[in-house]
């Protein structure tokens, strides 16, 4: 078998003839149009790319048609492929098929598009295979002066190295029947391609497209295709097998709290991208609708997403509403996951991220409870690796930071200078840094230029935090560090 036509040197030329001035208009064949270019260019199917597949409606000159042929015959080196869909048309002195255009009259050759002129150009094109598909109708005399030799159309057609596909539709209720979109031969030949072949070859053949063409054809009394082809023409596969290539969809049940959780996902990340582009006005109002259609008493679906929204909130300077956000997701922690080794990293980071919101804030005193609610929390020794631990496996947001140095500007203590409040939130998963020297030392200078206030902090001027071991001036009553009240 071989393989699909090669996108990038193959040609389509796509022709249809719906409107008439002198003949019963063929509405279905601008659908065709349609239909037919968007499957060569469907990449499931063919792929052939848009440039690539020319299309001609309602021709009113010769020309327009041919043109479009010579053009695509001459630039295709793999695969031309041609299909033209509208009235065909026998001159009264010649048996020659000829194309219906906007303004041809029956028996009148003359005023229609030859065949033969299409023949031509297909034969000098240097593409190494070719193929023809006439989707043409006949009407009145016309079609009875056709019926006795329908072949006669295919073996015309025929063009050396090409494989030709021809509808022998006798009459236009038979090509267009009412309440269907596409005329009979057409629709038939794109549902088969965009249904595929059960149990068939990856790829659809135009002579395996031929015989399940006719069966269907013939299952509904309607015309059945004519065909020719020269030498191996007909095994040119036309388009993927897509019932042999694509196995069924799984059927999976979705819980209204799963799509709950996905939605609040991706509405979080889509704020994040708003505000990442300067739409802070658009992601502040995602943000809100997130916010307000939530479910209050249902756990929260990844704490990491309320700290990402808490984020995007204090960088868009709504800090309320980044307490609020830190506020439940510390509520639902607390309550469901207490002491012990069960304790996830992201628990450590929502409790010091809401404790330096409020410590920001000058909420003190609810700083100190929630500090002291996570001492607690990541109080057994495998929880309180989990921290550190979290620091190199990235559970959460890299927003959360993992570098010492991100708590620098949280060093300074309230009153002196306020901190930007986006920088508030990505600092709260920073490590503190280890003062210097083993516990308990506190006679050892800071180095030159350091503060008197801090990690390493002299003894004589400073006191040592119990909660996280800061060192802070002796004027002070709070923590620098972390917000904890000073312990006489």
């Amino acid at each position: 078998m071989e393989d699909l036509p090669d996108t990038a040197t193959s040609r389509a030329v796509v022709i249809g003839a719906a409107s008439y001035a002198f003949l019963p208009d063929l509405p279905a064949v601008a659908r065709n149009v349609d239909g037919v270019r968007g499957t060569f260019c469907d990449p499931r199917l063919w792929g052939l790319l848009p440039e690539s597949c020319r299309t001609v409606v309602d021709p009113d000159d010769p020309d327009d048609v041919v043109g479009a042929v010579m053009d695509a015959a001459r630039e295709a080196r793999d695969t031309l492929v041609v299909y033209y869909a509208g009235h065909g048309l026998l001159d009264s002195d010649s048996p020659d098929l000829h194309l219906a255009l906007h303004r041809s009259k029956e028996f009148m050759g003359h005023t229609a598009l030859s065949y033969r002129h299409i023949r031509r150009a297909v034969m000098r094109s240097q593409a190494r295979r070719r193929v023809v598909i006439l989707d043409c109708c006949y009407s009145g005399r016309v079609a009875m002066s056709m019926a006795g030799d329908p072949d006669d159309i295919a073996r015309q057609a025929i063009v050396e190295g090409t494989y030709v596909l021809t509808s022998s539709a006798r009459d236009i209720v038979s090509l267009a029947p009412p309440n269907e979109r596409y005329t009979a031969f057409t629709g038939e030949l794109l549902e088969l391609i965009h249904e595929g072949i059960p149990n068939g070859p990856d790829v659809i053949s135009l002579e395996l497209l031929y015989e399940h063409l006719d069966q269907r054809l013939r299952a509904r009394d309607r015309p059945v295709p004519q065909r020719c082809g020269h030498n191996t023409a007909g095994l040119l596969p036309l388009a993927r097998n897509v019932a042999r290539s694509m196995p069924p969809p799984e059927q999976t049940e979705v819980s209204a709290a799963e799509l709950a959780a996905t939605a609040f996902a991706v509405g979080v990340r889509l704020a994040a991208v708003l505000h990442a582009g300067g739409s802070n006005r658009e992601a502040a109002q995602i943000l809100t609708t997130l916010w307000d259609s939530r479910d209050p008493e249902a756990a929260p679906p990844d704490l990491r997403l309320h700290l990402d929204l808490a984020q995007l909130h204090a960088e868009l300077g709504q800090v309320t509403q980044a307490v609020e956000v830190l506020e439940e997701a510390f509520a639902h922690a607390a309550a469901r996951s207490g002491p012990g080794p069960d304790t996830g990293p992201e628990v450590g980071a929502v409790c010091l991220a809401l404790a330096r919101l409020l410590r920001e804030t000058g909420d003190y005193p609810r700083a100190c409870d929630v500090l002291e609610i996570a001492v607690e929390m990541l109080s057994e020794p495998r929880a309180a690796d989990a921290v550190p631990a979290a620091a190199q496996e990235a559970p959460w947001p890299e927003w959360l930071g993992r570098d010492a140095s991100a708590t620098a500007d949280l060093t300074i203590p309230l009153g002196t200078r306020r901190p930007n409040v986006a920088d508030v939130v990505p600092a709260a998963a920073a490590p503190l840094p280890t003062p210097p020297g083993p516990p308990g030392d506190h006679s050892i200078p800071p180095p030159p230029g350091q503060l008197l206030f801090g990690p390493g902090a002299r003894a004589d001027t400073a006191w040592r935090c119990r909660v996280c071991e800061s060192f802070n001036p002796l004027a002070e009553k709070y923590c620098a560090g972390c917000g904890a009240p000073a312990v006489s």
